[in-house]
C-alpha cells in the first residue's frame, strides 16, 4: 500500500474510501439526529457536526476531481462525480424541505429522517459499487441499490 498522501493528510490508497465514509456518516447522522429530535432529544452540536462531515466529503470530491485528478482512476472519478451529485442534490432538497419545519417540527423531522435515510442508502450503494469496481449510471441504479442492500 502506498504511503503517498493527498493534501499531506489523506492516504491516496484510502482517499475514495474516506470520502464515501464522511458522506455516509453525514447522511446517516442526519437521519439519526433528526429521529432523536423527533422524540425530544436535542444534541446541539450534532447538526453542525454532520454538516461539517458532508462538506469535508464535498471538499475531498472537488480536490479529487481538480488538483489531484491525475492521481485517480476513471472509476474513482465517476464515483467522485456521483458523490458530488448526491451531496448537491440532497443539499438542495433539504433546503426546500426545510420550510416544512415552519409548518410542524414533527413533520420537518420526519422529512429529514426520510431524506437522510434515502441519501444514506444511495451513498452505501455508491460505496459498494466502487468497492466492486462498478460505475453507477441512471440505467443501473435500481440494480445497484438492490445489490448494496443485499450486502448490508
Amino acid at each position: 500500500m502506498s504511503d503517498e498522501k493527498i493534501m499531506g493528510i489523506v492516504p491516496k490508497a484510502r482517499y475514495v474510501y474516506f470520502t464515501y465514509m464522511f458522506l455516509l456518516i453525514s447522511a446517516a447522522g442526519n437521519a439519526l439526529f433528526s429521529l432523536f429530535g423527533l422524540v425530544g432529544i436535542h444534541l446541539a452540536s450534532a447538526g453542525p457536526a454532520v454538516m461539517v462531515l458532508g462538506l469535508l466529503s464535498l471538499i475531498l470530491v472537488v480536490v479529487g476531481l481538480t488538483k489531484h485528478k491525475g492521481d485517480f482512476s476513471a472509476l474513482d472519478h465517476a464515483h467522485f462525480k456521483y458523490m458530488g451529485f448526491l451531496f448537491i442534490t440532497f443539499f438542495i432538497i433539504n433546503i426546500v424541505f426545510g420550510g416544512v419545519y415552519g409548518l410542524s417540527f414533527a413533520l420537518g423531522y420526519i422529512c429529514t429522517i426520510i431524506l437522510g435515510l434515502a441519501q444514506a442508502v444511495l451513498v452505501w450503494t455508491g460505496f459498494n459499487s466502487w468497492q466492486d469496481g462498478r460505475i453507477i449510471t441512471k440505467d443501473n441504479i435500481k440494480s445497484e441499490v438492490q445489490l448494496a442492500l443485499a450486502k448490508r
